[in-house]
Protein backbone atom coordinates (compact mmCIF):
# COMPACT_ATOMS: atom_id res chain seq x y z
CA UNK A 1 0.00 0.00 0.00
CA UNK A 2 2.56 2.24 0.70
CA UNK A 3 4.83 1.75 -2.33
CA UNK A 4 1.33 2.25 -4.28
CA UNK A 5 1.07 5.34 -2.77
CA UNK A 6 4.48 6.28 -3.74
CA UNK A 7 4.02 5.73 -6.85
CA UNK A 8 0.93 7.75 -6.89
CA UNK A 9 2.87 10.97 -5.66
CA UNK A 10 5.74 10.48 -8.74
CA UNK A 11 3.19 9.98 -11.49
CA UNK A 12 1.86 12.89 -9.89
CA UNK A 13 4.84 15.13 -10.49
CA UNK A 14 5.70 13.91 -13.45
CA UNK A 15 2.23 15.40 -15.02
CA UNK A 16 1.86 18.59 -12.51
CA UNK A 17 5.48 19.70 -11.98
CA UNK A 18 7.07 19.52 -15.54
CA UNK A 19 6.66 22.19 -18.14
CA UNK A 20 3.25 23.66 -19.44
CA UNK A 21 2.04 21.92 -22.45
CA UNK A 22 1.63 24.57 -25.41
CA UNK A 23 -1.16 24.60 -27.02
CA UNK A 24 -0.39 23.08 -30.71
CA UNK A 25 -0.39 25.48 -33.58
CA UNK A 26 -1.72 27.97 -31.39
CA UNK A 27 0.11 31.98 -31.61
CA UNK A 28 -1.38 34.56 -29.73
CA UNK A 29 -0.68 38.41 -30.25
CA UNK A 30 -0.02 40.92 -27.10
CA UNK A 31 -0.30 44.69 -28.48
CA UNK A 32 -0.36 47.78 -26.86
CA UNK A 33 1.45 51.12 -26.25
CA UNK A 34 3.90 52.22 -23.95
CA UNK A 35 3.86 55.71 -22.82
CA UNK A 36 5.15 58.06 -19.93
CA UNK A 37 3.50 60.07 -17.26
CA UNK A 38 3.44 62.75 -20.03
CA UNK A 39 1.91 60.50 -22.74
CA UNK A 40 5.07 60.78 -24.74
CA UNK A 41 6.04 57.29 -26.21
CA UNK A 42 8.77 54.71 -24.23
CA UNK A 43 10.70 53.05 -27.10
CA UNK A 44 13.07 49.84 -26.74
CA UNK A 45 11.39 48.46 -23.76
CA UNK A 46 11.17 44.92 -23.14
CA UNK A 47 7.94 43.24 -23.39
CA UNK A 48 7.64 39.45 -22.33
CA UNK A 49 4.81 36.79 -21.89
CA UNK A 50 4.59 34.22 -18.95
CA UNK A 51 2.83 31.48 -17.85
CA UNK A 52 2.74 29.53 -14.53
CA UNK A 53 4.33 33.17 -12.94
CA UNK A 54 4.16 32.67 -9.29
CA UNK A 55 4.81 29.60 -6.79
CA UNK A 56 4.18 26.31 -7.49
CA UNK A 57 4.97 24.09 -4.57
CA UNK A 58 7.32 26.18 -2.56
CA UNK A 59 9.72 27.02 -5.37
CA UNK A 60 8.78 30.37 -7.81
CA UNK A 61 8.73 28.29 -11.43
CA UNK A 62 7.96 31.12 -14.55
CA UNK A 63 8.05 30.03 -18.16
CA UNK A 64 8.78 32.57 -21.19
CA UNK A 65 6.77 32.24 -24.09
CA UNK A 66 7.59 34.80 -26.15
CA UNK A 67 8.93 38.99 -26.12
CA UNK A 68 9.58 41.65 -27.92
CA UNK A 69 10.84 45.41 -27.65
CA UNK A 70 8.68 48.63 -28.12
CA UNK A 71 9.62 50.42 -31.27
CA UNK A 72 10.53 54.53 -31.41
CA UNK A 73 6.44 55.42 -31.22
CA UNK A 74 5.95 52.83 -28.47
CA UNK A 75 3.99 50.31 -29.68
CA UNK A 76 4.58 46.99 -29.48
CA UNK A 77 2.60 43.72 -31.18
CA UNK A 78 4.26 40.66 -29.68
CA UNK A 79 3.59 36.93 -31.50
CA UNK A 80 3.94 34.43 -28.69
CA UNK A 81 3.40 30.92 -28.01
CA UNK A 82 -0.12 30.56 -25.45
CA UNK A 83 -0.65 28.37 -22.29
CA UNK A 84 -4.14 28.15 -20.85
CA UNK A 85 -2.84 28.53 -17.25
CA UNK A 86 -4.40 30.95 -14.39
CA UNK A 87 -0.71 32.60 -14.23
CA UNK A 88 -0.68 34.27 -17.73
CA UNK A 89 0.81 37.56 -17.39
CA UNK A 90 2.63 39.67 -19.67
CA UNK A 91 5.18 41.78 -18.31
CA UNK A 92 6.34 45.52 -19.60
CA UNK A 93 9.92 46.20 -17.87
CA UNK A 94 10.48 49.47 -17.37
CA UNK A 95 14.06 48.81 -17.37
CA UNK A 96 15.14 50.96 -14.02
CA UNK A 97 14.05 54.20 -15.83
CA UNK A 98 10.03 53.47 -15.44
CA UNK A 99 8.34 51.88 -13.32
CA UNK A 100 7.18 48.17 -14.12
CA UNK A 101 3.50 47.16 -15.76
CA UNK A 102 2.04 43.39 -15.21
CA UNK A 103 -1.26 42.39 -16.76
CA UNK A 104 -2.68 39.48 -15.51
CA UNK A 105 -5.56 37.36 -16.73
CA UNK A 106 -6.56 33.35 -15.98
CA UNK A 107 -6.57 32.21 -19.55
CA UNK A 108 -8.37 29.12 -18.39
CA UNK A 109 -11.60 30.93 -17.67
CA UNK A 110 -10.94 33.39 -20.81
CA UNK A 111 -9.30 33.68 -24.11
CA UNK A 112 -9.92 36.73 -26.51
CA UNK A 113 -11.78 34.96 -29.62
CA UNK A 114 -9.10 36.63 -32.15
CA UNK A 115 -6.24 35.50 -29.79
CA UNK A 116 -5.06 38.84 -29.54
CA UNK A 117 -4.45 40.46 -25.79
CA UNK A 118 -4.40 44.23 -26.63
CA UNK A 119 -3.33 46.05 -23.59
CA UNK A 120 -4.08 49.37 -24.84
CA UNK A 121 -1.95 51.86 -23.36
CA UNK A 122 0.33 51.04 -20.82
CA UNK A 123 1.39 54.39 -18.85
CA UNK A 124 5.41 53.77 -17.19
CA UNK A 125 6.14 56.55 -14.77
CA UNK A 126 9.92 57.74 -14.24
CA UNK A 127 11.30 56.39 -11.11
CA UNK A 128 13.73 58.27 -8.87
CA UNK A 129 16.36 56.48 -6.60
CA UNK A 130 16.36 58.00 -2.69
CA UNK A 131 20.00 57.70 -0.74
CA UNK A 132 19.41 58.25 2.56
CA UNK A 133 22.04 58.47 5.74
CA UNK A 134 20.42 59.07 9.33
CA UNK A 135 23.34 59.36 11.42
CA UNK A 136 23.73 59.79 15.12
CA UNK A 137 25.34 63.17 16.34
CA UNK A 138 24.30 63.13 19.82
CA UNK A 139 26.37 61.37 22.58
CA UNK A 140 23.42 59.96 24.51
CA UNK A 141 22.67 56.42 23.96
CA UNK A 142 19.52 57.50 22.07
CA UNK A 143 16.88 54.88 20.29
CA UNK A 144 15.54 55.83 16.69
CA UNK A 145 12.67 53.61 15.16
CA UNK A 146 11.77 55.42 11.84
CA UNK A 147 10.09 54.73 8.47
CA UNK A 148 9.35 55.93 5.10
CA UNK A 149 5.77 55.71 3.16
CA UNK A 150 6.66 55.76 -0.28
CA UNK A 151 5.12 54.89 -3.82
CA UNK A 152 5.69 50.94 -4.86
CA UNK A 153 7.48 51.04 -8.65
CA UNK A 154 5.15 48.52 -9.65
CA UNK A 155 1.53 48.05 -11.68
CA UNK A 156 0.00 44.75 -11.48
CA UNK A 157 -3.60 44.48 -13.00
CA UNK A 158 -5.41 41.53 -12.74
CA UNK A 159 -8.08 41.13 -15.52
CA UNK A 160 -11.88 39.13 -15.55
CA UNK A 161 -12.28 38.76 -19.10
CA UNK A 162 -12.31 42.33 -20.10
CA UNK A 163 -12.77 44.15 -16.88
CA UNK A 164 -9.81 45.06 -14.42
CA UNK A 165 -10.79 43.18 -11.22
CA UNK A 166 -9.87 46.52 -8.38
CA UNK A 167 -10.15 43.61 -5.23
CA UNK A 168 -6.77 41.87 -6.57
CA UNK A 169 -4.98 44.58 -8.20
CA UNK A 170 -2.15 46.98 -6.97
CA UNK A 171 -1.16 49.39 -8.84
CA UNK A 172 1.84 51.99 -7.71
CA UNK A 173 0.26 51.61 -4.20
CA UNK A 174 2.12 53.10 -0.65
CA UNK A 175 4.86 50.90 0.51
CA UNK A 176 6.85 51.02 3.77
CA UNK A 177 10.64 50.80 4.51
CA UNK A 178 11.50 50.57 8.63
CA UNK A 179 13.97 50.24 10.91
CA UNK A 180 15.24 51.02 14.83
CA UNK A 181 18.66 52.24 15.31
CA UNK A 182 20.50 52.28 18.74
CA UNK A 183 23.47 52.06 20.10
CA UNK A 184 25.27 48.56 18.77
CA UNK A 185 23.62 49.96 15.57
CA UNK A 186 23.24 54.09 15.35
CA UNK A 187 23.77 54.84 11.87
CA UNK A 188 22.80 53.93 8.32
CA UNK A 189 23.51 54.58 4.61
CA UNK A 190 20.73 52.89 2.29
CA UNK A 191 18.12 53.41 -0.67
CA UNK A 192 15.29 53.02 -2.27
CA UNK A 193 13.26 53.60 -5.26
CA UNK A 194 10.23 55.37 -5.89
CA UNK A 195 8.18 57.62 -8.49
CA UNK A 196 10.00 61.16 -9.70
CA UNK A 197 7.68 63.88 -8.41
CA UNK A 198 5.82 61.86 -5.49
CA UNK A 199 5.59 62.40 -2.17
CA UNK A 200 7.82 60.72 0.86
CA UNK A 201 6.76 60.53 4.56
CA UNK A 202 9.55 59.79 6.77
CA UNK A 203 8.10 58.93 10.70
CA UNK A 204 10.36 59.05 13.30
CA UNK A 205 10.09 58.26 17.09
CA UNK A 206 13.05 59.04 19.59
CA UNK A 207 13.63 56.83 22.67
CA UNK A 208 9.43 57.17 23.92
CA UNK A 209 8.60 60.67 22.59
CA UNK A 210 5.71 61.40 20.40
CA UNK A 211 6.06 60.67 16.69
CA UNK A 212 6.89 63.25 14.04
CA UNK A 213 6.26 63.07 10.22
CA UNK A 214 7.82 65.28 7.90
CA UNK A 215 6.93 64.73 3.41
CA UNK A 216 9.00 65.78 0.80
CA UNK A 217 8.92 65.89 -2.99
CA UNK A 218 11.19 63.96 -4.71
CA UNK A 219 12.04 66.07 -7.57
CA UNK A 220 15.21 64.57 -9.03
CA UNK A 221 16.32 61.35 -10.04
CA UNK A 222 18.77 60.71 -7.31
CA UNK A 223 17.73 62.07 -3.95
CA UNK A 224 19.63 62.92 -0.97
CA UNK A 225 17.82 62.55 2.31
CA UNK A 226 20.14 63.15 5.50
CA UNK A 227 18.48 63.43 8.83
CA UNK A 228 20.77 63.38 12.30
CA UNK A 229 19.26 62.48 15.85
Amino acid sequence: MRFLFQLLIISFCFISCGPPQFEKNIRIIVKGIVVDENDNPIPNLNVSIYTERGSVFGANKEFLLGSGLSNSQGVFNVNSFFDQNRGFQVEVNGDELFSNYFYQLDTHKYVPEDLTFNLNSVKLNRLSTVNFNIDKTSMEDNNLGFSFRFKDTNCVEVFNEDEIDITQSKCLEFTYLNALLNKDSPEIVSKFETLLGSTVEFTYRLNDEEEITNTFIVDKINYEFNFSY
